[in-house]
Order: C-alpha cells, then structure tokens, then sequence
C-alpha cells in the first residue's frame, strides 16, 4: 500500500494541472459518452471555438439526409390507423392554409399539428397520449417529419397540460454553475414519485447570450430582450422576452436564458435566418439541420417542447408554431445534448423509461445518475 501510495504522488507531481482536470472530466460520474466529455472540457478550457469549427466541419462532411422515407423503428410508422387516442374536440382551420396556431385549443383538446411535408403519413401530426393524469390525457405527443426535403427524418412535439402537470428545475453539475444548490443533478429515490418526464435545458451559460437565475441567486445577470424559460414556485413553465413578457416577480423560482425568441405572437420570427450580431449564437450554424430542441408556451397556458434531427433553426420554430405555441424558444443542440425522457409510473422493473424518439443520443437512464447539465423534470399534480 505504501509503495503504490508513493507511486500515486510521484505521478501527480510530474501530471499538469490540464491534464489532471482532463482526467478528472474523463472519469466523472454521469452518462456522458467520451466525445461529449472532451468537447465539454475544451470548451470550459476557453476551446469553443475549435469545438465549433470541429462541428461545423463533421457537419459540412455529414450532411443531413435529402429525401427518403422514414426508418422502419420510427414511431411515426408505428402510429395506429385507427382515431387519435386524444380526443379532438376544438374547430379545424377555416383555411387549407390556416396553422394550429390562429387557435386557442382546450386545455384538453389540442388541435392537432398541421404536417410540414406533403403528402402527409397517416396519423402523421396527431396528438397521441403520453400520459394521463386523473384519468385526463395531461401529456400528449405528435409525430411528424421536419420538412419537405429532410423527409427520412423524424421529429416530435409534446404537449403538457400545466393544469395536471408541474415542472421542476434541476441544475448540472458542471452547467450552469453556481452552487451548490438544493436539488440534485439527479431524478433517484423520491425525486421519481410522480416523474413523467425529464428533457435538457439551454445551451452553456457562456454561449447563451443571456443570466441565469435560481433559489433567490442571480448567477449571471438576466438580459433584457433575451429569451428565457421561466419555472414558477407553483410548477409552471413560461417562455418569453425577457423584460416584455416576462419579470421577475416572487412567484419565479428560476430563469434560464437562452438567446432570443424564435416564436413570438404566434409566428416565427422574421429575422429566423438572419444571423446578424449572433443572434442564433456562436456554436453550430442556426442553418445546419442538426438535432435540436425547443420549449413554448400556447395561448391557453399549455407547454409544448419540439425534438428532433435534421432541424434547423427555422424548421424547428416552425415545428413548434404549428404545435400551437405563440412564445417560443430553442434550448439545445447536437446529439449529446437534446433528450426526452418519458417514465412510465405503472411500467414493470426494467421498463420505467424511454427515449422520446428511439435515436436520441443520451440514454433512457442518463439522469439516474448526476448530470453534468441542467435540465427540467415533470411530475403529475396531486
């Protein structure tokens, strides 16, 4: 023991510093896989920029798919023939034109989302149950593809009835920094009573272009104009503009910024591909069709949250006007990042959680254990 003690110390004297943190960040409790960790690592060593230019260059080698049918596992193939397991009670458009969005569904009756290519797949749009709360459809998803050109691919959009459902925020442990904090990076032991469903938060607080704010700590100052994603003390989600929409007022329990809105009064943004100033950030082009995901609030109170690959930042603030939102945002990016987890509270050992779409990255189980990145959890209400 006390050769190998002295062999311990010989080599941390002659380690730098770097390298011990590398290793450090290498063996790192959590789910991330090893590429996530060394990008992760640069970045916090000052390295963003080539971690971008790294991305920027798999992205323009590997570009998304053009054309082409969906995989034979995606769930939109899977989808029933038969009616929407959710009832569809609110008005259809007036217009073959018309979007989801010119109309203000039930709290539980969401109009289903207007398919983006054409011709549409069966069932392709409609609202199926996720889950139920008192008997009441509280959470519901809709599968379709991104576009008319990345047509292999397949997105979803999810809606929650704050009504039924609460939301919790939970900080990482590396992102966004600031602790330590009373919530875990973790959804273990009691934190999975009730548990519905956990998805990611916004990008680096360094590359957000906006604060962050939680249990009564300003972190880095909240921006006005920025986009943030607001948790209240009573469980409920708000997205808006930061100073308009939004403020700061003692019902807030945590503010997450994250650039500006990509949906705003129910239409996508007009400057949504105009990258004057960064607006759409500095990471991976707001062009790239990438994975990405997106949070918004429709204009009877319901959440709505957008996942998938072979997005852009246009496409996906689209997915999310159609899913019905009037205030919308982007949260992350990139494969390793962009994740929905759904538990299921009457599954048997084994069975308790799931992907969202079966070729997200992160595993089912990533938040069984710490979390190097903040995130949101939902749970029913009592």
């Amino acid at each position: 023991m006390l050769r190998l003690g002295t062999g311990l110390i010989a080599l941390l004297l002659v380690v730098s510093p770097w390298e011990w943190s590398l290793f450090r960040a290498m063996t790192a409790r959590g789910t991330d896989s090893e590429a996530a960790r060394v990008a992760e690592w640069v970045r916090g060593q000052g390295g963003g920029g080539l971690v971008t230019w790294a991305e920027n260059v798999q992205y323009r080698l590997h570009p998304a798919k053009v054309g082409g049918t969906p995989h034979p596992n995606s769930p939109l193939l899977a989808l029933p023939s038969a009616p929407p397991a959710s009832p569809v009670t609110a008005p259809a458009p007036t217009a073959p034109t018309a979007k989801a969005t010119t109309h203000a569904p039930g709290p539980l009756s969401p109009v289903n989302v207007q398919p983006v290519a054409s011709p549409a797949l069966p069932q392709e749009g409609v609202w199926q149950v996720l889950a139920r709360v008192h008997g009441l459809p509280a959470m519901d998803v809709a599968y379709l593809r991104p576009d008319d050109v990345h047509t292999s691919y397949t997105t979803a959009v999810v809606w929650m009835n704050q009504k039924l459902l609460r939301t919790v925020y939970h900080p990482g442990t590396d992102q966004p920094g600031g602790g330590p904090w009373s919530l875990p990076s973790d959804l273990t032991g009691p934190r999975r009573v009730g548990l519905l469903a956990a998805y990611n938060s916004a990008f680096r607080l360094g590359d957000a272009k906006g604060g962050f704010y939680d249990e009564g700590r300003t972190v880095a100052p909240l921006r006005n104009g920025a986009a943030a994603m607001i948790t209240t003390t009573d469980g409920r989600v708000q997205v808006g503009t930061w100073g308009t929409d939004v403020h700061m007022t003692p019902a807030v329990a945590s503010v997450r910024q994250n650039l500006l809105l990509i949906v705003d009064q129910g239409h996508v943004v007009s400057s949504i591909n105009d990258n004057t100033g960064q607006r759409w950030g500095k990471t991976i082009s707001y062009k790239a069709f990438v994975w990405r995901t997106g949070v918004g609030v429709t204009r009877d109170g319901s959440a709505v949250f957008a996942a998938g690959d072979g997005l852009s930042a246009a496409t996906l603030a689209e997915l999310l006007q159609r899913a019905g939102a009037v205030r919308a945002m982007e949260l992350d990016i990139n494969p390793a990042w962009t994740t929905f987890i759904k538990y299921n509270q009457a599954a048997g050992p084994g069975k308790t959680e799931s992907r969202l779409l079966p070729d997200m990255v992160p595993r089912a189980d990533r938040y069984d254990t710490s979390s190097t990145r903040d995130f949101y959890a939902v749970y029913s209400r009592p």
